[in-house]
């Protein structure tokens, strides 16, 4: 049998882990404030730059350039064939993202100085041209499947004389193969 005061703290501590659940979502650049900045709110399709659980997707709806003014941590960025507009990883910003990785079917990536890393997830240009950081692109993080990691399928990838690091982890005791796709030249 539960005392008042027992009742009381299961429902604060229930409140507390409802409060702190974190949704997945796909939000698309819409440039709805017309100012091309990442970090601009209204900029978005949900009202708020995309988060560490959430997709960044550039899809066409608004084809404004956007500038990626401030360290980011997003689930993937998705760049559509209809999306002509260009990403601008601005100097010193550094841009990580998870299992979704980079996907760019077309328009332009341009990157900045500073990392680009995906913690995780693969990178994938089959259109578009994409220019990598002059600093570091890093392919890691903990991996339970064979994939590959960079795929350039088509478009132009530049490497823009930075350095392009694969240093995946493997925490499930199998031998995985990963995989390098590159067009030949």
């Amino acid at each position: 049998m539960f005392h008042r005061s027992s009742l009381r703290a299961w429902s604060l501590l229930a409140a507390i882990t409802v409060t702190h659940l974190t949704y997945s979502a796909t939000i698309t650049w819409t440039n709805g404030s017309g100012t091309g900045l990442w970090s601009d709110a209204g900029n978005w399709s949900s009202g708020g730059a995309p988060g560490a659980a959430d997709i960044a997707l550039f899809d066409g709806t608004a084809t404004a350039n956007c500038q990626v003014d401030q360290n980011i941590s997003v689930r993937g960025i998705l760049i559509n064939m209809s999306y002509t507009g260009a990403v601008s990883q601005q100097p010193g910003v550094v841009m990580t993202m998870g299992s979704a990785g980079f996907v760019q079917h077309g328009g332009t990536f341009l990157g900045g100085t500073s990392s680009f890393i995906l913690n995780g997830g693969n990178f994938t240009l089959t259109n578009g041209t994409y220019s990598a950081s002059s600093g570091l692109m890093r392919i890691g993080g903990t991996r339970t499947t064979s994939a590959t990691l960079f795929q350039h399928a088509g478009g132009t990838f530049n490497p823009n004389n930075g350095a392009v690091v694969l240093d995946p982890y493997c925490n499930v005791g199998a031998v995985l193969t990963w995989t390098v796709d590159v067009l030949p030249v």
